[in-house]
């Protein structure tokens, strides 16, 4: 086996040993002269895919960023800010609303990367949870039903203890 015939994976998270493919032996995709293993390369392409309501997410969450913070920032690296937070595990729901909480508030956002520190603060955590809260029982409408013959009826007791009922036993 040749030097020249082991390469090694680029995705992050490959889990075959140390990486390295045998292109002489084993099944591999190359993209833009980058090696992967072919399951490691499916998943990466299922990660990279963004449904339509995050897609609709980041198109807002530019133009909020170019009219309300900064019009010079780099397109690309507000790209990679906001998809380096969302691979994190973060919704694009908290990400939108961490970054109108910083427009609304005034708070010291500057550059595409400080965005991040500011997902990760408690305060605005819990102030999602409850817009959140709000939000589910403001569309939540409740229905009476009819009194159904299997339903278990309560009734109260009408025996309260007063002094009438201490004589009557």
């Amino acid at each position: 086996m040749a030097k020249s015939d082991i390469r090694i994976c680029r995705f992050g998270l490959c889990k075959h040993p140390n990486k390295q493919i045998d292109i002489s032996k084993e099944k591999y995709v190359v993209v833009k002269k980058r090696y992967y293993h072919e399951d490691c390369f499916n998943q990466r392409e299922q990660n990279l895919k963004k449904d339509e309501k995050t897609s609709a997410d980041i198109q807002l969450m530019k133009n909020l960023w170019f009219t309300n913070i900064n019009r010079t920032t780099s397109y690309g690296a507000l790209l990679a800010a906001f998809n380096d937070i969302l691979e994190r595990g973060v919704s694009s729901d908290y990400l939108l609303f961490t970054l109108q909480y910083c427009i609304n508030h005034n708070l010291n956002l500057r550059y595409p990367q400080g965005l991040k520190f500011f997902v990760d603060k408690w305060y605005i955590k819990q102030e999602y949870y409850s817009a959140q809260r709000k939000q589910t029982y403001e569309n939540k409408t409740f229905v009476v039903s009819e009194k159904d013959s299997q339903t278990p009826q309560c009734a109260p007791k009408t025996n309260k203890k007063n002094y009438k009922n201490i004589f009557n036993k």
